[in-house]
């Protein structure tokens, strides 16, 4: 028997654990357990259920070791939604759902601290609000409301991957980290990982 990959898939409403087999001319995939993936509202919002979907994860894992040997996992999910880590690496909140009404307006505000066509240029994607950015303005307006003048939201540049004004970072500023070795923004700009 050919060695076996899992690809965890977490979509906004389903997500599934697939064991993909080689055997040297043929692939075959099989998808060992699938979970619905919906959001839990909470008083302060739309959340991911964390705790539940890792559950699912465990419980796909488990499935497909019972299957045979696996050699390797991979994990794809969607690409706006974040949680926050302490100093331990420990989850600090569960993670806000993109589709939480928080972002409303939150276009508008990042246009005031940098110009839409340098937004565009350095991430290359279409203003929505469910974009992390616009989350994490989103987090930054919220934090600002219950604390005295000035506040402010202290991320690196690699976080979003644009220039930390209103967003003062702590670090250096270097392009966002990623699987892929090479990266490039709007303007055709690449970067090494």
């Amino acid at each position: 028997m050919s060695a076996g990959y899992l690809a965890v898939d977490l979509g906004a409403e389903s997500g599934r654990v697939v064991l993909g087999r080689f055997d040297g001319g043929r692939v075959s995939l099989e998808e060992v357990h699938r979970f619905p993936n919906t959001a839990v509202k909470l008083p302060d919002g739309l959340h991911w259920d964390v705790l539940r979907i890792l559950s699912e994860i465990k419980e796909g894992l488990a499935k497909a070791v019972r299957e045979g040997h696996v050699e390797g996992v991979g994990v794809d999910s969607w690409g706006v939604d974040f949680g926050l880590l302490d100093a331990e690496g420990a989850l600090v909140s569960n993670p806000y759902h993109h589709r939480d009404s928080r972002t409303e307006g939150m276009i508008e505000a990042a246009f005031g601290l940098v110009p839409g066509e340098e937004i565009y240029g350095t991430t290359g994607i279409q203003f929505l609000p469910i974009n992390t950015l616009y989350q994490l303005l989103a987090m930054r307006a919220l934090r600002c409301s219950k604390r005295p003048k000035p506040c402010s939201l202290s991320l690196t540049s690699s976080t979003t991957g644009l220039p930390a004004r209103g967003l003062p970072s702590t670090r250096t500023p270097r392009p966002p980290s990623s699987s892929i070795s090479k990266r490039a923004d709007g303007r055709g700009n690449f970067w090494r990982s």
